[in-house]
């Protein structure tokens, strides 16, 4: 995962408890959501959400390699999968 890929990824979406939607979050949906619940746009600087959600995404990745890419671990679902993927 680069921050470049990061920036295009689409990665699972939960609901305010956690619960998985099955719907995958891009950037542009996150700065929706955040409009939603009550974010005004005036206080969004164009680009900020997207970049924003690159390094969150990117970080996010990155802890997911070093954490649990370890052979004797499965997980079902990963930000890295989901962001090649997409």
């Amino acid at each position: 995962m680069t921050a470049e890929k990061a920036a295009d990824a689409a990665v699972p979406y939960k609901d305010e408890v956690g619960v998985a939607t099955g719907q995958v979050l891009t950037a542009a949906q996150a700065e929706a959501e955040l409009l939603r619940r009550g974010a005004l746009r005036s206080a969004l600087p164009d680009g900020w959400v997207a970049n924003h959600y690159r390094w969150i995404v990117w970080k996010l990745a990155c802890e997911e390699r070093r954490t649990f890419h370890l052979p004797d671990l499965e997980r079902k679902e990963s930000i890295s999968s989901f962001a090649e993927s997409s």
